[in-house]
């Protein structure tokens, strides 16, 4: 990604946990916004993990951000089914979801949608994504 275009979609987002769901929110906002992803077939990407890591990594962080990111990017429709994947899961819980309820987020949300030029729902039927 160039830098100036890292920079548009103001790079990745400051208020995730540890771990988790940042570069499928990356690739959102950029296919948000307008911009074009492709894919290198010839490319070869390797992930090089820490045997020991200097940070925790556990599942309610995972949860964190992707239910960050819904309320960053979805409709409240699409928010609602996004939520309804994770109801079941034990570490999922109205807590969890109420912590994410402050104006910073939703700032963040407004620029968002002022910024972008596809809908979330015009993303998700390109991709064929059902929650």
């Amino acid at each position: 990604i160039k830098r100036k275009v890292f920079e548009d979609v103001n790079g990745f987002d400051r208020h995730y946990g540890p771990w988790g769901y940042e570069d499928q929110e990356m690739s959102l906002k950029l296919w948000l916004f307008g911009y074009k992803i492709v894919v290198d077939t010839e490319v070869s990407v390797r992930h090089y993990f820490k045997e020991e890591h200097n940070y925790e990594i556990d599942y309610s962080s995972i949860i964190y951000n992707y239910i960050w990111m819904i309320y960053s990017h979805f409709s409240p429709t699409n928010i609602e089914k996004a939520l309804i994947r994770f109801s079941t899961d034990p570490l999922f819980s109205p807590p969890t979801a109420a912590i994410l309820v402050d104006e910073e987020l939703f700032k963040q949300r407004r620029e968002y949608f002022d910024k972008r030029v596809i809908s979330d729902q015009d993303f998700l039927d390109k991709f064929h994504i059902i929650f």
